[in-house]
């Protein structure tokens, strides 16, 4: 219950800060964004990739075959 009330406190700020943090289908790396928000416009503060290695793009698109992995790969990759 505690988060609940945490998150619907922060939606009636005016103004918030937000990371984003994505990676698309092509698993080249991770896109990073800092936006302020207020009520009347988004504003990009910051906003970087972070390349994979070609040997990590490699293990996460292995990954993606259901006939070639399972989760204990998932596992080691994460470790």
């Amino acid at each position: 219950m505690k988060t609940k009330s945490r998150i619907a406190e922060l939606s009636q700020k005016s103004r918030m800060r937000v990371a984003g943090l994505m990676s698309g289908t092509s698993a080249d790396g991770v896109d990073v964004a800092i936006i302020d928000i207020d009520n009347e416009k988004v504003d990009v503060r910051a906003f970087d990739t972070f390349a994979y290695s070609a040997e990590l793009r490699r293990s996460i698109l292995q990954l993606c075959r259901a006939q070639s992995s399972d989760v204990a790969d998932v596992v080691i990759l994460i470790l």
